[in-house]
C-alpha cells in the first residue's frame, strides 16, 4: 500500500556510506540522473528499475516540491517485468508445429521442422517483448529520512528490495 495514503507496512532499511544529508538540486539530479526508462531497441531484460516520483508511474520530473517533505525525501521506485507466459510459449510453438505438419505429406512435422517450429516461437516471443505486450508496470513509494539514515520501502517482497538496494547504490553510492 502506498504511504501517500491509508495504512502502510513497510521495510526498514539503515543507510550507510556518503549518502546525502538533505534534499537539494544535487539530490534531485541523481533521482532524474537514474530515473526510469524504457528499453528503446529489440526486446528489454526481463526486469527494468528506475527512480519516478511519488506521484505516478510515469512521472519523472523531480523537483523539490515533488520530493521534499521536511527531513524526508519522498519517492518511488518503477519496476517493469517483461515476461510471456510459458502456456503462450507453448501455444505458438504448436501453432508453428501444426502449419508446418499442415503442409508436409505426411500430415506430420519432422524432427527439423519442429526445431524450425521452436525457432519461430521463439522469434514470435521476442517480438512481443519489444512490442510490450508482456509488461507488468509497478511503483513502490520510498520514503527516506536524510536525518537519521533511514529507508523506508512499502514493499517487503525479495524482488522489490533487490532492485531497490541495487538502483539505491547505484544512484547515491550509499549502502
Amino acid at each position: 500500500m502506498p504511504i501517500t495514503s491509508g495504512r502502510v507496512s513497510y521495510c526498514r532499511f539503515r543507510v550507510t556510506g556518503d549518502a546525502p544529508s538533505e534534499v537539494d538540486e544535487t539530490f534531485t539530479d541523481l533521482l532524474h540522473e537514474h530515473h526510469f526508462r524504457e528499453t528503446e531497441i529489440g526486446a528489454p531484460d526481463e526486469v527494468e528499475a528506475g527512480w519516478v516520483t511519488a506521484e505516478h508511474l510515469m512521472d519523472t520530473q523531480f523537483t523539490y516540491d515533488k520530493v521534499a517533505y521536511g527531513p524526508f525525501a519522498m519517492f518511488a521506485i518503477r519496476i517493469d517485468t517483461h515476461k510471456v507466459p510459458g502456456e503462450v510459449k507453448k501455444a505458438y510453438q504448436k501453432m508453428n508445429e501444426q502449419a508446418a505438419a499442415a503442409e508436409s505429406p505426411t500430415g506430420f512435422a519432422s524432427k527439423a521442422e519442429k526445431r524450425d517450429a521452436k525457432d519461430l516461437a521463439h522469434r514470435q516471443v521476442q517480438e512481443d517483448l519489444a512490442a510490450g505486450r508482456f509488461r507488468k508496470s509497478r511503483s513502490v513509494q520510498i520514503a527516506w529520512d536524510l536525518r537519521n539514515g533511514l529507508v523506508f520501502c512499502a514493499n517487503a517482497s525479495g524482488s522489490v528490495v533487490e532492485q531497490l538496494v541495487r538502483l539505491f547504490r547505484k544512484s547515491f553510492a550509499a549502502e
